[in-house]
């Protein structure tokens, strides 16, 4: 309860008055301002009005509101229809609640009294309600008001004593926590998506934090502004993290906040209508709890129940990181469709159920020297090396896709034309068609080490990153040492900062001959030029071309691009768009006009490469593929285009925005009738089909996974497609299915976690 003042007649003031001056050992007469506060913090005056500049606190939030208001209405100009609408009722509702702020404190004592019954009953009604048929508009908005109102209204009637002020403010207290979880949910999506029994398992961890910050602290205002500041603070993080990536934030994106942090400056900030009114109403829960002042002071008692409920807290939270407790509470558990998973269970209890997997067990039914003898049984490849050994470079292209994939459009010219003409059989000595990734607007990393080391993510917690978490204590066993045990120079190239996602400790550990990041790509005389922010890949694919005539013997290369990293708005002085989409129902936006023509700027850099590398004397192999589709905002309008719902898709148009194009090529005979077109892969696979390709031997682990295709033709995070060609959940493989999904697993693990590096050696 901030500063207020007590009304008074020009009479004598009356019992409430003189209990509420007796607790200051002071006496109140007419025309007198009392000296000092009472007890229960209401100071007590004869004036008949508010003066707002005695009561800076009302006036800093009254101030808050008047913006927020301003800017609701400057920005809703800006818009037409509904958008502008909905802009301009956020801006009412925020100066109904200035205005409730300013005339609360001047209600005489019976007109508070009756408001306060009013709120009561109102906050009553939208309780019945929700329990009744569950959350709506309506009961948001009456609980929100209602609390609000009462925060003013009853924290203005002193004369009622500290008693009903201690109760009140806990009542008020215990209504805030309920809102927040229902605000901060609007940040992303609709209630309506959360499944039956989330919200009450959120109430209960919400309610849980509520009561250790609030027992530890003795007062609901620092344990409320603590509570809010931390979570809707959060929220609005994972808000514009699914703007830039598409999936929500997992908990072990904290090892992945050195990488945020580095192209976070060059996003494009988006904020829509929801997120400015869930903005406000988290600052006006802010601003309420500011103004309670009840406390508790026996630390003893404080003391006993902080340590219940941290003991309460701690069982539950046991409890949810039980394997079966998902289905007992009827909750969502698609690990590896982040998104939905959010959608269905909310935040907080979202970032709860994934803290299990920071890391990841052994399978069930795993012995190390089991999976020893399977992969010792594999049948050794006798492939013979060629005695011409080629320059081999695997190019992943960062945001790289063809988008008609998610629905036809029309564009001006062909933003892809000489890839196109590669995936369309055009083009000698290739193989192509289109690999499907795990990994979507985000998580680069993802494809690069399923690329590297036929592995698969489908057997990591959605989300996570095993370079950032898994990957930094052993060798790791990729195709780079493979190389290197073939005769040749491996090199590991990105043209951008060395710490993304661990790469400058990742690649020692590949066993690089040498490594190469934007820091010293002048050092070794190579090309810097960007397009927009980024090294472009004109520059990028010509310091490949300076790369492999640098050295006699044969080079291995990766090397992942830059140039298509989000941010796609904004305005550049080296970069003008040349591709525009052209819509008949929707319409296009910048966003995906400036995504098509930087992938038409890479397209003409492929070409380029392969023109030079056609010209060379030297044997050269080039995998290209991208590593994901941009984020959904950029393809949002393929989907209005084509009457689709990009927020409700079917598992076969998820796996569409998994989809990249891929292809192999080589400036010599490979041996092929004619270009192999329409291969449908996915990034686990891509090694395999490389060195089947190229005619090279494999290891023993790659040998086990050319099996695994034999009944995954597809497999990544999202889902898989079985032998008939049809897309399947995992829940819903056969029996021959999963013991091959379970084998592939054990393996996984042994070959990343247990596997020694002698032994890796030894199984060549």
């Amino acid at each position: 309860m901030s500063d207020q003042i007590l009304e008074e007649s020009g009479k004598a003031a009356g019992p409430a008055d003189s209990r509420a001056a007796a607790g200051t050992g002071e006496q109140t007469q007419k025309g007198e301002k009392l000296k000092k506060t009472p007890v229960y913090g209401v100071p007590v005056s004869d004036g008949k009005r508010f003066h707002i500049r005695k009561h800076p606190a009302v006036f800093i939030e009254a101030a808050i509101f008047a913006v927020i208001y301003i800017v609701l209405l400057v920005w809703g100009c800006h818009y037409n229809g509904f958008q502008a609408r909905m802009f301009f009722g956020v801006a009412a509702l925020f100066a109904v609640a200035e205005a409730v702020l300013l005339v609360a404190v001047n209600l005489p004592r019976k007109g508070r009294i009756a408001a306060s019954l009013l709120c009561a009953a109102a906050a009553a009604y939208a309780f019945i309600d929700y329990f009744a048929h569950g959350m709506s508009w309506r009961d948001y908005f009456i609980l929100l008001t209602a609390v609000a109102a009462a925060v003013f209204f009853l924290m203005q009637s002193p004369e009622m004593g500290p008693k009903f002020h201690n109760v009140a403010g806990m009542v008020i207290a215990c209504c805030i926590p309920f809102l927040l979880f229902w605000s901060v949910e609007l940040y992303n999506h609709e209630w309506s998506t959360l499944v039956d029994h989330a919200p009450f398992v959120n109430y209960a961890l919400y309610y849980l934090l509520f009561g250790v910050l609030l027992f530890a602290t003795g007062r609901p205002k620092i344990s409320l502004t603590v509570q809010i500041i931390a979570i809707g603070g959060f929220g609005i993080a994972n808000y514009f993290v699914m703007l830039f990536r598409t999936n929500p934030i997992v908990p072990w994106d904290i090892y992945s906040l050195g990488t945020a942090m580095e192209v976070a400056g060059n996003q494009t900030f988006m904020i829509n209508w929801m997120f400015a009114f869930v903005t406000g109403v988290i600052l006006l829960l802010l601003a309420l709890a500011f103004r309670l002042q009840v406390r508790f002071r026996n630390w003893v008692v404080r003391l006993a129940l902080t340590a219940a409920t941290c003991v309460t807290l701690g069982f539950f939270l046991n409890y949810l990181w039980q394997d079966d407790t998902p289905d007992n509470l009827k909750l969502n558990k698609s690990l590896f469709r982040p998104v939905r998973m959010y959608s269905y269970d909310g935040l907080l209890l979202n970032i709860t159920l994934n803290v299990r997997y920071m890391t990841v067990s052994a399978p069930d039914g795993y012995d190390a020297d089991t999976e020893a003898q399977v992969l010792d049984s594999q049948p050794e490849d006798t492939t013979q090396l060629p005695e011409d050994l080629p320059n081999v470079v695997v190019i992943m292209d960062e945001t790289f896709s063809d988008l008609a994939v998610n629905g036809e459009f029309k564009t001006n010219q062909d933003y892809m034309p000489f890839i196109h003409s590669i995936l369309n059989g055009e083009v000698k000595n290739t193989v192509s068609g289109h690999v499907y990734v795990s990994v979507l607007g985000g998580n680069t990393a993802n494809s690069e080490f399923e690329c590297m080391t036929s592995n698969s993510m489908v057997f990591f917690p959605a989300g996570s990153v095993p370079y950032q978490q898994y990957l930094l204590q052993n060798d790791i066993h990729s195709m780079v040492e493979d190389f290197n045990n073939f005769g040749y120079y491996t090199i590991g190239m990105h043209p951008y900062l060395a710490a993304g996602w661990n790469r400058n400790k990742i690649y020692p550990l590949m066993h690089f001959d040498q490594t190469i990041f934007q820091e010293n790509l002048l050092e070794n005389n190579l090309y810097r030029n960007l397009l927009r922010r980024y090294v472009s890949d004109d520059s990028n694919f010509k310091n490949v071309e300076l790369l492999l005539n640098r050295t006699d013997d044969p080079v291995f290369m990766l090397n992942v691009t830059m140039q298509n990293h989000s941010a796609y708005g904004g305005s550049y002085a080296n970069f003008t768009p040349q591709i525009r989409a052209i819509f008949n129902h929707t319409y296009s936006t910048r966003y995906l006009n400036h995504y098509l023509s930087l992938i038409y700027e890479t397209d003409k850099a492929v070409q380029s490469l392969i023109t030079e590398l056609s010209n060379s004397d030297e044997k050269t192999v080039v995998m290209f593929f991208g590593d994901h589709q941009p984020n959904d905002y950029v393809v949002e309008p393929i989907f209005e285009e084509n009457g689709m719902d990009i927020d409700d898709r079917t598992l076969e148009q998820e796996q569409n925005r998994h989809i990249t194009p891929f292809f192999i090529w080589a400036n010599y005979d490979l041996g092929q009738d004619a270009p192999v077109t329409g291969v449908d892969t996915s990034t686990n696979y891509l090694a395999d089909l490389l060195l089947d390709t190229i005619g090279f031997p494999k290891d023993n682990y790659q040998t086990y996974v050319s099996t695994v295709k034999e009944t995954f033709p597809v497999f990544n995070a999202v889902a898989y497609r079985n032998t008939d060609g049809e897309w399947k959940e995992y829940s819903d493989m056969t029996e021959e299915e999963q013991k091959v999904y379970d084998e592939y697993q054990k393996l996984q693990y042994y070959h990343i976690f247990d596997q020694s590096y002698d032994q890796y050696e030894a199984g060549k």
